[in-house]
């Protein structure tokens, strides 16, 4: 397998590591790292004034009641994020812990900020997971392979040329350890290879493919089989047969 080559804040020591999530693109940022938890909670304490966070203090959500974040006033604390029985993408539900603010009648208000252990954040960033990317007009879905929901979800925009935010991307499974050892060889589109040993049964493999995995059948975008089929109906006509083997157009 080749060396590990991680990009800036995924330390190679095992430290703390405190992200926020990115609302342009849903996926972690790193703020800082850590050495210990004390470390951690005064180096919090100091972003969160210099931001002039402030919480809600009243039942009433709608109720125009803030609290600055007074770090002479207010505590932090960490809690453990709850374990989840199923697998999941989001980077945060494979966090350590998450920061609370505690404030001096004892209640706790979230920074929707987390803290990971650096060795746990780089293995849940860095596995290799199979994703089903679609389109609103379905026309180029197909399986990616990379790293997290969002990267793929771009990935597909990108190589079938939409715009970024017209591809969504689904958690389907990550990739068995066999494949992992290959590293970002494998990021983008999977052969047929890689898919059966995820465990896909191909029930058709020319255009447009159809792979049964994981109790569910999946539909290649029928674009490319559009084209192929304009294609082999010019091959056609000029006596060339139809060499992408697709079926001639009933008015043809």
């Amino acid at each position: 397998m080749p060396p590990t080559l991680r990009p800036p804040g995924f330390p190679a020591e095992n430290l703390l590591v405190v992200t926020e999530v990115d609302i342009d693109n849903c996926t972690p940022l790193v703020l800082g790292v850590f050495l210990s938890q004390d470390e951690l909670l005064a180096g919090i304490a100091t972003l969160l004034v210099e931001r002039r966070f402030s919480f809600s203090v009243a039942d009433d959500l709608e109720a125009d009641d803030y609290v600055t974040f007074d770090a002479d006033v207010h505590q932090l604390e960490l809690k453990p994020v709850p374990e989840h029985d199923e697998p999941a993408d989001d980077l945060d539900r494979s966090a350590s812990s998450e920061i609370f603010i505690v404030t001096p009648d004892g209640s706790f208000q979230d920074t929707g900020l987390y803290v990971w252990d650096s060795e746990q954040k780089w293995a849940s960033y860095a596995s290799l997971k199979l994703y089903w990317c679609t389109t609103a007009d379905g026309d180029e879905d197909w399986f990616i392979v990379e790293h997290t929901l969002t990267r793929a979800a771009l990935h597909h925009a990108h190589a079938e040329g939409y715009d970024d935010d017209d591809a969504s991307a689904e958690f389907i499974m990550t990739l068995p350890e066999a494949l992992q050892s290959r590293g970002d060889d494998l990021l983008g589109w999977p052969d047929h290879d890689v898919l059966r040993d995820c465990g896909a049964k191909f029930v058709r493999e020319e255009t447009p493919r159809v792979v049964e995995l994981g109790g569910r059948t999946f539909a290649e975008g029928m674009l490319e089989h559009e084209i192929n089929k304009v294609h082999d109906d010019h091959f056609e006509a000029a006596n060339h047969g139809r060499p992408n083997r697709t079926r001639r157009s009933p008015s043809s």
